[in-house]
């Protein structure tokens, strides 16, 4: 048995504190205006490809997504075996997966939002979310999307926005980088989007994304997962920018709707960073990774964007540009 403790608490960096990202929007959602009549707001960026359809998950800022399943009963030998990992998380133990948990991997999305609420209502302490983290990157076959999403949403979600911005306890980020590495898409989805709201470069959460993006054994189509939540949410921040780089710069191999989705998405953010440094920057990385890929569309959007352009790195950008028509 091996037993986890939070007693040493590291990484202090300097986050910035108004850093904001949004979950990304679902098109075509329709809002209420002041006056009673309805609208349509159309993303910028299409839905990411080859990807599974998701529970649309409204976001108000500063709350967490509402419950999009309603909640099953579960039979008793299941609430048993919940209680009994619930004890075994809290005292730190890591259980490794068995066969009368195989319930994680068959439920149902109504039954995991049960399961997850059980979990909750007996608490869940940080050395249980640690075990609990390691629980499931050992549960196989795992989850699905959705599920996986459930338990992020209720069980760690609540947890983790009450960690200080600027500690974690060792074993608690490496527990969130193993979790992240099993589930990469739902975590950056589910936990990432509403975290990073109120953390950024210097968070302990900063750390655990750039672990998860350059570790050697991170997959290729995972970078692209995590490429598409990022560049696909509504507003961009410099810790976006520095993540979309960071994730660029493991030059993932994109095809031609995720190279035209990624730089219709940048053409979207050109005019609210046209000062940022660290934006021009992401653009010539994108120029110098994927130029020989980029379509004329493409081009023809970087030339927009790096027209409103005001940082000294402009000529730079603008020349590489140039070297991809020629």
């Amino acid at each position: 048995m091996v037993n986890f403790t939070t007693e040493d608490r590291v990484f202090d960096g300097n986050a910035p504190k108004n850093f904001e990202l949004d979950i990304q929007k679902v098109n075509n959602i329709e809002e209420k205006t002041k006056e009673g009549k309805t609208t349509a707001s159309k993303s910028l960026v299409p839905p990411a490809p080859d990807t599974e359809v998701q529970d649309e998950v409204e976001l108000v800022e500063g709350s967490f997504p509402k419950e999009s399943h309603s909640k099953e009963a579960l039979p008793k030998e299941i609430s048993d075996v919940l209680t009994e990992l619930h004890q075994r998380w809290t005292r730190g133990e890591q259980v490794e997966f068995a066969p009368e948990h195989h319930f994680f991997t068959s439920c149902s999305p109504q039954q995991m939002e049960s399961a997850c609420v059980q979990l909750h209502e007996l608490g869940l302490s940080e050395v249980a979310m640690c075990s609990a983290c390691h629980f499931m990157a050992q549960v196989t076959p795992p989850p699905s999307h959705t599920n996986s999403c459930v338990f992020i949403r209720q069980c760690l979600l609540p947890q983790l926005h009450d960690v200080g911005c600027e500690t974690a306890s060792r074993i608690l980020s490496a527990a969130m980088v193993e979790f992240a590495r099993k589930y990469p898409r739902p975590f950056v989805e589910t936990a990432v989007t509403p975290l990073l709201t109120t953390m950024g470069e210097g968070s302990w959460l900063w750390d655990v994304l750039n672990r998860l993006v350059t570790e050697p054994d991170t997959q290729r189509q995972d970078l692209i997962s995590i490429l598409q939540v990022l560049y696909g949410a509504e507003t961009w921040s410099e810790s976006t920018v520095a993540l979309l780089q960071t994730v660029i710069n493991q030059k993932p191999p994109l095809d031609s709707t995720s190279l035209s989705d990624l730089t219709t998405a940048t053409q979207g953010q050109a005019e609210n960073l046209k000062t940022n440094l660290k934006f021009t920057k992401l653009i010539l990385a994108i120029i110098k990774t994927y130029g020989k890929e980029m379509s004329q569309d493409d081009i023809k959007r970087f030339t927009t964007v790096l027209d409103c352009n005001q940082t000294f790195l402009k000529r730079a950008a603008s020349a590489a540009l140039k070297r991809v028509t020629k």
